[in-house]
């Protein structure tokens, strides 16, 4: 049977390996954001016919970095 420092000591690991978990897993989110928003902007660039679509995909661009 653990004694009771042993459980705190154990608590305190679990909580930091849990933080840690959740500021990576809010990293690669971001990450994942950033590389959605710009999948938008070259797909939408990808679709454009001529020089007067531009505006509408600079729209989309700076949405993106907005968001």
């Amino acid at each position: 049977m653990k004694s009771e420092a042993q459980l705190k000591a154990e608590i305190k690991r679990l909580q930091q390996s849990v933080k840690a978990q959740a500021l990576e897993l809010e990293s690669k989110n971001r990450e994942l954001e950033i590389e959605a928003a710009l999948e938008r902007v070259r797909n939408r660039t990808l679709l454009m016919k001529d020089s007067a679509e531009l505006n509408e995909t600079v729209s989309i661009f700076f949405s993106s970095l907005i968001y």
